[in-house]
């Protein structure tokens, strides 16, 4: 029938810990989607772990940091006045679903100006990575400004702290670092 063309995914993004022992993924729940962990290393494991993603919420990727922490990038669209804007946060999760946080955490007036006003406000994307350092399974390198979101530096977050160490200053001319 039509209507199984028409219906979301079963499942929208997946991701294996680098041990191959457990599976995040996002998948379809009767309409909306959760992020749900499973036991592969396991087969007897049952136990169900799973949280639920909001409706104005888009999840752009999983993908695991270490074996005991995996990453999600959340899109969400949010309407000031007459305009609508995104704005990203990229969200760690322990494997048991117990610990959820942003891995950044913009302080109020960091960011500087957005496109849309002048007003100092919050930086508008938090979930730019730029490396996800493999040989250092506790940080990962991202892009974001400190003092203007477009003037994006590199920095080294903890996943285990979320604190940030600066490595290289940005600059409004560049767009995307890479390594």
């Amino acid at each position: 029938p039509s209507s199984h063309y028409a219906r979301m995914p079963a499942v929208r993004d997946a991701a294996i810990s680098p041990d191959g022992k457990w599976m995040a993924a996002v998948v379809d729940n009767n309409g909306s989607y959760v992020v749900r962990v499973f036991n592969l290393g396991d087969p007897k494991d049952t136990k169900v772990r799973a949280s639920g993603i909001g409706k104005k919420i888009k999840v752009d990727y999983i993908t695991w940091a270490n074996n005991d922490q995996f990453l999600v990038s959340i899109t969400q669209y949010q309407k000031d006045k007459a305009m609508i804007y995104a704005t990203g946060q990229l969200v760690v999760v322990s494997k048991d679903m117990k610990e959820m946080r942003p891995v950044l955490r913009p302080k109020a007036k960091q960011g500087g100006a957005t496109r849309f006003n002048k007003k100092v406000s919050y930086r508008q994307f938090n979930n730019e990575v730029v490396d996800f350092l493999p040989d250092e399974p506790n940080h990962i390198l991202m892009a974001f400004g400190e003092e203007d979101q477009y003037a994006p530096g590199v920095h080294r977050v903890s996943l285990k702290n979320t604190s940030t160490k600066k490595i290289k200053n940005g600059a409004r001319n560049i767009e995307t670092w890479m390594t």
